[in-house]
């Protein structure tokens, strides 16, 4: 693990927490652990209430259908200045550390150019998914609660 002092020397910058974070960014993704853990960093830490107007919040965590949509409510509800992304990803420690995970990404078509070169630098960008999103925040990935459902096949988006 690198110390605080070599990720400085690469250029990372340390901030107090979510909110100082994201304060300037146009595109702000979350993985974190868990449904707890993104609602504690967007709600509770403020990233949410200190996102810039018009950015893009692209959740790529697993945090289940019924989370994204409370989230989708509360950014739709706090900030409608805000576009969410929901963008779950399928792969593993390989896929990821080599930037080949798949994302499925639903949700505003004006976010997609926006999220593009983030998503492309971990894996497959959101071209993959918005071909296969499906109307609301259920984007066609099995496995994760977040699939079409049985036998149905995502449909296309023009």
């Amino acid at each position: 693990m690198r110390g605080r002092s070599d990720l400085a020397a690469a250029g990372a910058v340390a901030h107090a927490g979510p909110a100082d974070v994201v304060a300037r960014a146009e595109v702000v993704v979350t993985i974190l652990s868990g449904a707890a853990a993104t609602r504690s960093a967007a709600l509770d830490a403020g990233m949410l209430a200190a996102m810039a107007p018009g950015a893009v919040w692209a959740q790529i965590g697993t945090i289940g259908v019924a989370a994204t949509e409370e989230l989708a409510g509360v950014v739709a509800a706090q900030r409608p200045d805000v576009m969410f992304v929901d963008a779950p990803v399928s792969g593993t420690r390989g896929p990821a550390e080599a930037g080949e995970l798949f994302i499925l990404a639903s949700g505003p078509q004006a976010a997609r150019a926006r999220v593009g070169p983030a998503f492309g630098a971990v894996g497959q960008g959101p071209e993959d998914g918005q071909r296969r999103r499906l109307p609301g925040l259920r984007a066609g990935v099995g496995g994760q609660g977040h699939g079409p459902g049985p036998g149905r096949r995502p449909r296309p988006v023009a």
